[in-house]
């Protein structure tokens, strides 16, 4: 599927109500036609572990929260890998993804985490554990957060998605 144009997605965007729209416009700008949900993640597909969000500030406590959240999905995709018979590779990127903000980053920030026994792994991921967010919240406070409202914002984040190489192992 071919990308949608930047004023298109903007257009989505600002218009959704719904995790579910945000996720549209998401899909269309990546030009991704379909999500993988291993392990309850929002979605996974293209090497991209994306997160969901409805209006939330990206740049403060919920999105520390939602890479520690992030964190947990890619710690059960590193340490398990299958999932209902079904083989998934670790992810190269992370995407968490709002209606005004979006954060992305190379999945190999977690690679000091993915195997730490002393977070709580049990925990489902959208209520992780409260260590791995105290973590994060330290090691991730040099991360960008684009603003999706604005084209450039919305190009920024696109060369983010294309630049995250790394993989992690």
């Amino acid at each position: 599927m071919a990308k949608t144009s930047i004023q298109k997605v903007l257009s989505l965007l600002s218009k959704a109500d719904r995790e579910a729209q945000i996720e549209d416009a998401f899909m269309k700008l990546t030009g991704i036609d379909e999500l993988e949900r291993p392990y309850g993640c929002d979605g996974l597909a293209g090497g991209i572990l994306f997160e969901f969000k409805l209006d939330e500030r990206l740049d403060g406590p919920a999105g520390k929260k939602a890479i520690a959240q992030s964190a947990c999905y890619v710690h059960h995709l590193v340490t398990n890998g299958v999932y209902k018979d079904r083989i998934h590779q670790p992810p190269k990127t992370v995407a968490i993804c709002d209606k005004n903000q979006a954060i992305c980053f190379s999945a190999s920030r977690f690679e000091k985490y993915v195997h730490d026994r002393s977070f709580d792994w049990s925990r489902p991921a959208s209520s992780p554990d409260p260590s791995l967010i105290d973590v994060v919240s330290r090691d991730f406070s040099d991360i960008i957060v684009h603003d999706m409202t604005t084209e450039s914002g919305v190009l920024a984040f696109q060369d983010s998605v294309a630049s995250g190489d790394a993989i992690l192992q």
